[in-house]
């Protein structure tokens, strides 16, 4: 399994050990890479991809190997798992996320399984996804029949008022990720 993680300190701690932990149990074939960037909101994730600037560190193990561009990465390996932290002051702001639909539609492939979001961003501050981005991100799994995954580790179980984020959004997830709500 090849997993590329664009993200910062967050993603890099992951990448670190991932593999050791897969090794523990018995899973040989594991490659985690990390695209290290600081503070980088989506926004900057975007430009990048349309400049392919050389702004991140290629890492293997939470060491950096060489700067690449977010392009260069994507297509340096055919790459089972692509993930990418957004946590930042701007996630919750309406033009850091809708304008970039077009660019998640067209980065859908026949390989692509899901699509994962945490409606409400909590790492730096609370910071509500637009309603008709998530509203959008839910038909675009609709069409192209792939799994809409909600991440409700931080926002489930009453957490926001209702028993569950997504129903602010009038949205159903195929999937939803549970944990701190139910531990207590």
């Amino acid at each position: 399994m090849k997993i590329l993680a664009i993200g910062n300190s967050f993603s890099q701690d992951a990448t670190t050990y991932i593999e050791d932990i897969a090794n523990s149990m018995g899973i040989e074939d594991i490659t985690a890479a990390n695209l290290y960037i600081p503070g980088c909101p989506l926004t900057k994730h975007a430009e990048n991809l349309k400049t392919d600037e050389l702004e991140y560190e290629y890492q293997l193990r939470g060491k950096g190997i060489y700067k690449t561009s977010i392009h260069a990465a994507l297509m340096s390996d055919d790459w089972d798992v692509i993930t990418m932290q957004q946590v930042s002051g701007d996630s919750g702001l309406y033009d850091t996320f809708h304008p970039y639909i077009d660019e998640l539609y067209a980065a859908v492939t026949d390989k692509t399984a899901a699509i994962m979001l945490e409606l409400i961003q909590g790492e730096s501050g609370v910071h509500p996804a637009a309603p008709d981005f998530v509203l959008a991100v839910r038909q675009l799994c609709n069409e192209k029949g792939i799994l809409f995954i909600d991440d409700e580790i931080q926002t489930g179980v009453g957490r926001t008022g209702k028993l569950f984020c997504y129903e602010h959004y009038g949205v159903k997830p195929d999937i939803m990720t549970l944990a701190k709500g139910l531990a207590g």
